[in-house]
């Protein structure tokens, strides 16, 4: 479940406001407290989370299934950042849950902006430079395959954007925006 900050309101809202709801029905609550209150609206954007596995020149990758985003892609660990969680914080949760890896140190690579059709938010990139474990499918009901690769020969299909966030990486750009239908 990914929330939404609330913000702006002319009456103090608290999290307990919205406990129960996922993302969707926070939108509409919100949207109806800010038009009862007269409220400019403000967006709001999920924050995503993930994390380059390297295992020497390979690249650890999970193939989505029945998430509903993506299913069948081989992508990086990671997921949607959790209200009150740092942005590391949440890769290394993320990476934790979906692989059952427990990263101890992380590396800030690259963050990318990105609009895909209706959709728009941000992604962090990090690169786990240790970490305790073997990764693997610790969802396997949300992951159905794992693969290393090199990052030159990435498994197919993948998300459009890995191949350039991973050229950014190798060139140190640590801003980057995305657009894609």
């Amino acid at each position: 479940m990914s929330l939404v900050v609330a913000s702006g309101f002319s009456q103090i809202h608290t999290s307990e406001d919205f406990i129960g709801e996922d993302s969707i029905s926070i939108e509409y609550r919100k949207t109806e407290i800010e038009e009862q209150e007269g409220a400019m609206t403000r967006d709001g954007f999920p924050v995503v989370v993930h994390v380059l596995l390297w295992r020497a020149e390979e690249l650890f990758l999970l193939r989505r299934a029945n998430t509903g985003f993506l299913d069948g892609f081989y992508a990086l660990p990671g997921g949607h950042q959790r209200r009150g969680e740092g942005v590391k914080e949440a890769a290394i949760r993320e990476c934790f849950e979906e692989t059952g890896v427990e990263v101890t140190q992380l590396l800030p690579v690259c963050v990318m902006p990105y609009m895909a059709g209706g959709q728009q938010g941000l992604n962090f990139l990090f690169e786990a430079q240790q970490w305790r474990g073997t990764p693997g499918i610790n969802e396997p009901a949300l992951f159905d395959d794992c693969v290393w690769c090199a990052p030159d020969n990435l498994a197919e299909p993948h998300p459009a954007w890995l191949p350039d966030a991973l050229r950014h990486r190798q060139t140190g750009d640590w801003f980057v925006e995305f657009e894609w239908d």
